[in-house]
């Protein structure tokens, strides 16, 4: 954790709202309570810059939909009639998943028995807080000092000892070009997140983070909304990095104080400072989706590449049936199901969920989609 959350569920807008201090926790019945009274009034939460809608429990700020600094200009468009001069592949591409060590048996371990299964031997590596003893996969479990069950302090921990982890495995290992960075609550597509880094080009040599962009604190007025979790070049890494790892966890620290502990607000500020190139990646499904939004990203024009809050065991397995099919190794669907709020169409494939709780589904419906999103989350990290 420790990346942006959602205060308003829409798409192309991976943002989260993150847990404040002790002052902001008194206050979780009340909240939820209003977002109820909310949601059956019908009137439309609305996330604000500057009097953003927290959520107890949660880790990412509000999305504000602003736009990067103009230090980081946007890539220019590429004209149809240009060859696609792209790299064919993106090189090894390392993969790292922020843990807590109270979700290692549930959490991590549902990502390790799915997704992580396609990821090369020895390019996972889960940045955690303790020895995982019931590991049994290729994945690398890094046991770091960070502080345990904390929301700030250890999120904003691990999102730089993940960079350092990164930094060293590059310097032994000079084919590896990008390292991805993500929540162990989300479902990952490592073949077409590889396929889409393999497009990007970094001509300059600037250095170039990929996310969802667009949210804000009040100090930090630009961020990466990183629960879609966020990819970086090799040399975004070493710029990141600098004349010491021990420089970047300073710094990650010190930024997180001022970006209200937000972790992935203090990492962005790190890459606006070395004036690392800042792009967007269109597939991060960063925030909870509803039916109908859901239904949408797996029919658009590109391949969903991950989606985040994914919080029982059958909601994992029903991504990785869709995904993954007959890979997968168990039936997580009920081919029978006539509910279409059960039920989606990937690549002309009926795919249903065991049922249509929410706990078995990845989306939550349409006509309490906020609140009841919303209201998971806060049950999820607590």
């Amino acid at each position: 954790g420790g990346s942006l959350r959602p205060a308003i569920m829409q798409p192309h807008a991976g943002a989260r709202a993150r847990r404040r201090p002790s002052a902001m926790m008194d206050v979780k019945v009340p909240l939820l309570s209003a977002l109820l009274a909310t949601a059956a009034s019908g009137a439309q939460v609305v996330a604000r810059t500057n009097a953003t809608l927290q959520v107890p429990g949660s880790l990412h700020a509000p999305f504000a939909g602003v736009y990067p600094p103009a230090s980081t200009p946007r890539r220019p468009r590429r004209s149809f009639l240009q060859v696609d001069d792209s790299p064919s592949s993106a090189g090894r591409v390392l993969y790292y998943v922020y843990s807590d060590s109270r979700f290692y048996d549930t959490r991590l371990r549902w990502v390790l028995d799915t997704w992580a299964q396609k990821v090369p031997q020895g390019d996972l590596t889960v940045i955690g807080d303790a020895p995982f003893a019931g590991n049994t996969s290729n994945a690398r479990i890094v046991s770091t000092d960070c502080p345990k069950h904390s929301h700030w302090e250890g999120a904003c921990c691990k999102y730089a000892q993940a960079v350092r982890q990164a930094h060293a495995q590059m310097e032994e290992d000079h084919s590896v070009q990008w390292a991805y960075f993500v929540d162990d609550d989300a479902y990952v597509r490592p073949e077409v997140l590889e396929q889409a880094l393999a497009k990007e080009t970094d001509l300059e040599d600037r250095g170039v983070a990929l996310g969802n962009l667009g949210c804000t604190t009040p100090l930090c007025s630009f961020s990466i909304c990183a629960g879609g979790g966020y990819a970086a070049n090799r040399r975004a890494i070493y710029k990141a990095i600098g004349d010491s790892d021990t420089t970047l966890q300073a710094s990650e620290m010190v930024n997180c104080a001022r970006c209200d502990r937000w972790a992935d607000a203090a990492m962005t500020q790190v890459f606006l400072e070395k004036k690392i190139e800042l792009r967007p990646l269109q597939g991060l499904n960063g925030w909870k989706l509803t039916k109908t939004k859901f239904d949408h990203s797996v029919q658009a024009e590109f391949e969903p590449i991950m989606y985040h809050y994914i919080q029982t065991q059958s909601q994992m397995q029903f991504l990785h049936h869709m995904f993954a099919g007959a890979e997968a190794g168990y039936a997580s669907s009920d081919p029978s199901a006539v509910d279409t709020e059960q039920c989606t169409t990937y690549h002309g494939e009926r795919e249903c969920a065991l049922s249509d709780d929410p706990k078995d589904t990845p989306w939550v419906p349409d006509d309490e989609g906020k609140a009841v999103a919303l209201i998971q989350l806060c049950e999820a990290e607590d």
